[in-house]
């Protein structure tokens, strides 16, 4: 069946929401010259990628949430390089197969920011594997998201699971982080990283105050004098994940008072029967 033309849509001007589920070149050059007032698009890049000319700039000037589906990041940093708009809020890449290193990874989030600073509030992005560069933290390739000061959502996914030890994010990274997004809401660390401890929990029941979602890769159990913490809590927290937990020197008990003192309006029957489940050496996953 041969696909059919777009240009229809250019009489539909106050159309502002379009999912296609694939799209060639033509029927893209139709898109962007007919749908101007389009504030939300989503489609796959797959055949568009290849053979459209990113030199041609002001592509949807009032798009406001942008999803590109079977997109690599190679391809997604021009096209954010030639929107039109001053006004994006949302950005969601969804891509499999894709093996990404560091580098392009921040060439993509520099595409972002400062230009959106004002408005930005939302992105996703879904690799299959990260690979680290030797010696190059992994704050190295979020730093240019901390100057979008209006993020309440940050979702970072690694589909595939490896044995990387290489990639590290530490607790100042986190700190960094909650102090430059003070109204997150949903924050979504799954990079196969190490580094964090548990004072980087701590970091996060200080500081975001709004937070409704927490899901974190990998987090070295470690003491905390938890009774000289003062006690917060995170009202609107509603999902928290550790994929895996490494317990050191620390105690389950402890680590399940800890958990439970940071975080009080979690369930603490439902926390600390998960930790129980910890063995020592052992990596387990948690959801709570």
């Amino acid at each position: 069946m041969l696909p059919c033309s777009l240009s229809p849509l250019s009489h539909l001007q106050s159309l502002e929401t379009l999912d296609l589920a694939s799209i060639n070149v033509d029927q893209f050059q139709e898109l962007r010259a007919g749908v101007r007032n389009i504030r939300r698009l989503s489609f796959s890049v797959e055949d568009v990628i290849q053979d459209y000319d990113f030199n041609i700039k002001d592509l949807f000037p009032k798009l406001e949430a942008l999803t590109l589906v079977h997109a690599f990041v190679w391809e997604t940093t021009p096209f954010i390089n030639a929107l039109g708009t001053t006004s994006l809020r949302k950005l969601v890449k969804l891509s499999g197969g894709e093996a990404v290193n560091q580098k392009a990874l921040r060439g993509m989030f520099s595409a972002l920011s400062p230009r959106f600073a004002a408005t930005f509030t939302s992105i996703r992005i879904t690799v299959d594997k990260l690979r680290p560069e030797p010696g190059v933290l992994m704050m190295h390739s979020l730093e240019p998201l901390l100057s979008l000061v209006e993020l309440r959502s940050l979702e970072l996914y690694t589909r595939a699971e490896g044995g990387n030890r290489d990639l590290k994010l530490l607790n100042d990274d986190i700190r960094t982080m909650v102090l430059a997004w003070p109204n997150i809401e949903i924050l979504v660390l799954l990079l196969q990283f190490t580094g964090l401890t548990t004072d980087s929990l701590f970091e996060i029941a200080r500081h975001c105050r709004h937070l409704r979602e927490l899901r974190l890769w990998r987090i070295r159990v470690v003491e905390l004098d938890v009774d000289q913490l003062p006690q917060v809590s995170l009202p609107s927290l509603r999902i928290m994940q550790i994929h895996y937990h490494v317990r050191s020197s620390a105690s389950t008990e402890h680590y399940g008072y800890t958990l439970s003192r940071l975080f009080p309006n979690v369930n603490a029957k439902r926390l600390l029967l998960a930790v129980a489940k910890l063995r020592s050496g052992t990596n387990r996953r948690y959801a709570g």
